[in-house]
């Protein structure tokens, strides 16, 4: 099938780019005068270091064979997958894991909730609000909001199952 002389190729020169002082980017594609397209923008940081450190260095992820407590959380909005296992030793949480199918914000959200529950004993554990999670996180954009959300759930789960020691263990 032949296309139309007005349609252009799809396959372009890699681009050349350059940073000025103010950290914009500006591209530089095409050959000849007549094919210069220049495309200037501020690159902006979508995650703060911290959601981005929890991300690709998770604490405490993976599972626990026998756990005092297990919860599972989910977003049926967006389909991300949250679940957590605490080991008591005493009144201590000895252990806690977790394992995350989602967004880079709820890997980070789930990564700082494991470690913030680590080693605590079960009197100092108390609620926190999806707020208060991204702001231990430095923030999240509004889109991700969702995964302090999905943490902060867990959360409430697991103080309930404490609260009730018949429901420990499912």
């Amino acid at each position: 099938m032949d296309r139309p002389s007005s349609v252009k190729s799809a396959v372009f020169p890699l681009p050349r780019i350059r940073k000025d002082a103010g950290q914009r980017y500006a591209f530089l594609v095409g050959k000849g005068t007549q094919n210069l397209w220049v495309f200037s923008f501020r690159i902006v940081n979508m995650y703060s270091a911290k959601v981005l450190d929890h991300f690709h260095h998770p604490r405490y992820a993976g599972e626990l064979e026998q756990p005092t407590v297990t919860v599972e959380v989910t977003n049926p909005v967006c389909g991300d997958v949250l679940k957590v296992w605490l080991l008591l030793c005493g009144d201590r949480v000895s252990s806690a894991t977790f394992k995350v199918a989602g967004c880079v914000p709820a890997i980070a959200c789930g990564s700082w909730l494991v470690e913030w529950i680590q080693e605590k004993p079960v009197a100092e554990l108390r609620p926190v609000s999806a707020s208060q999670i991204e702001e231990a996180l430095d923030g999240l954009p509004p889109a991700s909001r969702h995964a302090s959300a999905l943490a902060a759930e867990a959360l409430n789960q697991i103080l309930s199952k404490l609260a009730h020691p018949r429901n420990r263990g499912k």
